[in-house]
């Protein structure tokens, strides 16, 4: 199902090495039903928005992970004590360069196979597009994802490789949505372009 998301309920806080593998402790792998993992990128202020959310969740009992990137591990702990980290710092937020694309959608995998909860979602253009991917070719059953803006790839501003950059984002939301079990829109025209395109439908 598609769903025009009310802010409230989504969480909101006011101001508030080379050759190593962050995911091969066994301090991950103890999950059971019902666990949650929250994969929405890199940003500290994602975090800051989001935190009454994810500690909801963990208040319901579930057991939650939410996948942080080192600057988000100084401030966790402090805003979700009781909620499990695992260290993700697999891409930059802004980066479009292949290469790094290819080694995020490589750290994704392996964060998804080491932990695999039960429960996915994912909020956030890379974490969306990428880790909604990743998750139904590892037999990831529930996806959730939550679109809170479209990012720089949709600032309309003219030239050919804006307009290329825009329609691969559509192509690749199209490919990974069709596998999300609900999505959430918090802008109301982020919703009607995506049901427009058909990269969504009504009753998904």
């Amino acid at each position: 199902m598609v769903e025009l998301a009310d802010t409230s309920d989504l969480g909101s806080g006011a101001a508030r090495r080379k050759g190593s593998n962050p995911f091969s402790s066994t301090k991950y792998l103890w999950l059971s039903m019902p666990s949650i993992l929250f994969f929405f990128g890199s940003n500290v202020s994602t975090l800051q928005l989001r935190y009454t959310l994810v500690n909801d969740f963990q208040a319901k009992g579930w057991k939650v992970l939410y996948a942080a990137s080192t600057e988000v591990l100084k401030v966790g702990k402090t805003l979700c004590p009781n909620v499990s980290f695992v260290p993700f710092d697999g891409f930059s937020g802004t980066s479009i360069g292949p290469i790094n694309n290819l080694r995020a959608l490589a750290s994704i995998r392996q964060l998804l196979r080491t932990v695999h909860p039960d429960v996915l979602f994912l909020g956030n253009v890379k974490p969306n597009v990428y880790g909604g991917w990743i998750a139904a070719h590892l037999g990831f059953k529930q996806i959730y994802g939550l679109v809170s803006g479209l990012g720089y790839a949709f600032i309309d501003e003219p030239g050919l490789k804006r307009k290329l950059i825009k329609h691969l984002c559509l192509f690749l939301y199209k490919h990974s949505f069709k596998n999300f079990s609900h999505v959430f829109f918090q802008n109301p025209d982020d919703r009607a372009l995506f049901l427009q395109q058909g990269i969504v439908t009504q009753d998904r």
